[in-house]
């Protein structure tokens, strides 16, 4: 036989409740990240309050759909950020309830707090507080 007989893997979605290593990543003027590396070995994340914080700047700056290996990880908002149609209020309330959504299925995290939005020339700034099981973190990012 010319070609092998190759059975493919089938794996089934997963809900993510376990943040495993995390690399750190650090983000350029134009938002595009970069992984950190150390000696040349990539830097990783040792707190729990680090991780999730790497998970929620992906999130916001990952829009949803656009890469199949994703999945339903990432955000819709970018397909209306810009548009002057859409109150600003309305897209801050689905950017809440995207990343309230997303944040839900890990095992460290019980809410959102102080969730406020401003509009920016570039983009959109968004603040809040994350309650974790143990800690809280303030995040404060520029989205556009």
């Amino acid at each position: 036989m010319l070609f092998p007989n190759i059975v493919p893997i089938i794996i089934e979605n997963e809900t993510l409740t376990e943040l495993g290593d995390v690399p750190k990543l650090f983000f350029d003027s134009r938002g595009q990240a970069s992984v950190a590396t150390e000696n040349g070995k990539v830097v990783m994340c040792e707190t729990i309050e680090e991780k999730v914080k790497m998970f929620i700047q992906l999130h916001l700056r990952t829009p949803k759909g656009l890469y199949e290996v994703y999945g339903e990880f990432g955000n819709t908002y970018h397909n209306y950020l810009g548009n002057s149609a859409i109150p600003i209020q309305v897209v801050a309330a689905e950017i809440e309830r995207e990343l309230r959504e997303q944040l839900s299925g890990l095992n460290v995290f019980e809410r959102l707090s102080n969730f406020e939005t401003e509009r920016l020339t570039i983009g959109l700034k968004v603040s809040f507080r994350v309650i974790l099981n143990d800690g809280e973190i303030n995040i404060s990012e520029v989205i556009s």
